[in-house]
């Protein structure tokens, strides 16, 4: 018992001093990890081919945040709308590219540029007909690309286009010209897409009445001429008395052209006044008067000047008591007045018919009493 003791506590000595006289290390079965290497960021921007074109059509509010902002107005006969964006450069936003349908940024093909700018469409004086069209096109270098119904068609009851906002992006090379051109009855306006400027030529100038709007007041609001007149009718026939009684209530505006004239003469505008004529009978006969318009409705402009109504030429009583005509007078403006004075004075020859005789002559029994209205201009603010 005692032997089994000794040998066991010799081998535990011998176990001991082999712990005590080495060291071991730990083992790892995993093998050893490489050094990690840098990865290039991936550029989320998608490269457009250098024919890329895109329109948007979508009607709701557009913004251009890498571009500049103004209000520019372009505004013709039939046309009207402000530039409220441009841009050309490298790159644009992901905010930007997502309203005209994009997923990601875009970036323009290596040598090129990419441009872009926003429209709102505003309030034309006249609406598009098929007799009356506009032309629109964007001129990149020497390329000309038609952008067919801007806005889509303008809804008189709403008083605003169909589509409100527009905006185009596209490829161009650096040295490109771009222009916007807008071609409304025989005159084209055009805008540098680059600066936002326009281009200030002869037909940028003739469409100024249409990019300003004014207020037009009236004092005072109506007014009636009274002139009694006795007829000349053969010596078997009684002479009649009666009475031309014209009531007026004029309403203006100031445009540069007209479906009846046309432009206005260079440095003018059509000072355009719906006169809301009413004839009425007064006395024993009704008086058929070919009333001379140049003659009986003058403008007196603010240095003193009188100036004859341009058109009509003529009008008859019988046509306004018929209601068969409205009659519009319209006279050659320097449109640079705060004020005006529209003088009028029917001048012309009446007659009466009889019930057996007609075309019976007539002569003025009263003197004329001419009617007078302060015309007064105020620049109407733009909607926003």
């Amino acid at each position: 018992m005692g032997h089994e003791v000794t040998r066991r506590a010799a081998l535990l000595g011998l176990a001991a001093a082999a712990v005590s006289g080495c060291s071991f290390e730990p083992v790892d079965f995993n093998p050893p990890s490489e050094s990690p290497t840098p990865t290039a960021s991936v550029d989320p921007a998608k490269e457009v081919d250098s024919e890329y074109f895109l329109r948007s059509r979508d009607g709701i509010a557009k913004n251009l945040p890498e571009g500049d902002y103004g209000s520019l107005v372009v505004s013709t006969p039939h046309f009207d709308a402000t530039l409220q964006g441009w841009f050309t450069g490298d790159r644009l936003s992901l905010e930007t590219a997502a309203q005209v349908g994009e997923a990601t940024p875009l970036k323009a093909p290596p040598g090129y540029q990419l441009a872009a700018f926003t429209l709102k469409g505003g309030l034309p004086a006249y609406v598009e007909t098929t007799e009356h069209v506009v032309t629109s096109e964007l001129r990149v270098g020497s390329n000309r690309i038609p952008l067919p119904n801007l806005f889509d068609k303008f809804n008189p009851s709403s008083g605003s286009y169909l589509t409100e906002w527009e905006m185009f992006i596209f490829s161009v090379l650096p040295d490109d010209q771009i222009t916007l051109e807008v071609t409304d009855e025989g005159q084209t306006v055009s805008v540098d897409l680059r600066t936002g400027l326009p281009v200030t030529d002869e037909a940028w100038n003739a469409n100024l009445g249409f990019r300003e709007r004014w207020d037009i007041t009236c004092a005072p609001e109506n007014g009636t001429f009274r002139r009694g007149f006795t007829t000349q009718p053969p010596a078997e026939l009684q002479a009649q008395s009666g009475e031309v009684v014209l009531t007026l209530r004029p309403d203006s505006e100031l445009l540069p052209w007209t479906p009846i004239l046309g432009w206005a003469p260079e440095g003018k505008q059509w000072l355009v006044t719906a006169m809301n004529a009413r004839i009425q009978a007064g006395g024993d006969v009704f008086g058929q008067q070919n009333i001379n318009v140049a003659q009986s409705f003058t403008y007196q402009d603010a240095a003193g000047q009188k100036i004859p109504a341009a058109h009509p030429e003529s009008v008859t009583t019988e046509a306004l008591a018929r209601t068969q005509v409205d009659l519009m007078v319209i006279w050659p403006v320097s449109g640079r007045d705060a004020s005006g004075v529209l003088g009028i004075n029917p001048t012309g020859p009446i007659e009466v018919d009889y019930t057996d005789y007609q075309n019976i002559p007539a002569d003025f029994s009263t003197p004329a009493e001419p009617l007078e209205f302060l015309i007064e201009y105020q620049p109407r603010p733009r909607p926003s």
